[in-house]
This record gives structure tokens, sequence and C-alpha cells, in this order.
């Protein structure tokens, strides 16, 4: 199956649109902060397998973090394999970070899944766990981590956040 990264840039109107009716209004930010003003270092990618947009991942960078702050796979390819072969992607380009993801606490039998996803995919739970306008989430890791850098990583960027 032939899929890639590809810069977001002739598909920015198919990531907001997914963007937008993925994540929950709590858990999202103004598209055009997120682009311009959210953080000082980031890459944005459509995921695209044979011509189709498929999904999209937003990562944040920090000293030696990859922060996959958002990452959607579109409804109608979801369940097919698509989303562990983009993760897989991501951790080949970024294999020179480690990565790091947060997801809600799992409660709902969607949360749940979304943990074994990841899990599935050599992610881990790295005790670090944070609420952010009312949300609890955990953070997961591709890797190692230090805990050092991931405390200041989210201390600058999600001020209003508190450590659990």
């Amino acid at each position: 199956m032939n899929m890639q990264l590809e810069k977001s840039g002739k598909y920015l109107d198919n990531i907001k649109s997914l963007y937008e009716s993925a994540f929950p209004e709590n858990e999202r930010c103004n598209f055009n902060y997120l682009l311009n003003e959210r953080y000082s270092d980031y890459e944005m990618f459509a995921i695209i397998k044979e011509n189709n947009f498929v999904g999209f991942v937003f990562v944040a960078f920090y000293k030696d973090i990859a922060y996959v702050n958002y990452f959607a796979i579109k409804e109608e390819f979801r369940g097919r394999g698509y989303g562990s072969m983009a993760l897989g992607l991501v951790k080949e380009k970024f294999h020179n970070y480690n990565i790091m993801l947060s997801i809600e606490k799992p409660v709902s039998e969607i949360q749940k899944r979304r943990l074994r996803f990841y899990q599935k995919n050599d992610f881990v739970i790295t005790g670090f766990e944070l609420k952010s306008n009312n949300v609890e989430f955990q953070v997961m890791c591709y890797g190692k981590y230090n805990l050092e850098f991931l405390l200041e990583f989210f201390k600058l960027n999600f001020p209003n956040a508190e450590y659990l």
C-alpha cells in the first residue's frame, strides 16, 4: 500500500474539515491560531494514499520531543489499518525524537479502543497526566522520554493545565 505524509499546503481545507469533525470543540483551538501562533516549531502533514486524502497529523517540537498534538483518519478509512500505517510513517520520519501524544483518560468504549490502538502501535503510558479544558489526558510515548523536557513542554504550551 502506497501511503505517504505530504506537506499540508494544498490539503488545508481537507485538514481543517477533518480537524473540526474529528475533535470535540473543547479539545481544539481556532484553526488559524493553531497554524500561526500555537507553537513556535511544528509540522503538519496530510496523510495520502493513492492520491486520496486519508487523514492528517500535526506534530509540535520541543528539544528532543515530537508531540503528536492532533492525528486523525477520515471516518470512511478507519478500521482498515490506515492509522497504524500512518503512525509507522510518523515514527519513521521522526525517529530522532521521542514521540509523545496524549489521549483522553479512557472511560468510554471509544476512548478504550483509542488506548488499545496506540498500545498496539508500541506507545506506552508514561504515568504523566494532565487536565485541560475539563478533560483529563494521559500522555503516551514511543521510545523513551525525558520527564523534565516533557513537563517543560506542557507548561510552556498548556500553561493553564493542571498536572495530576
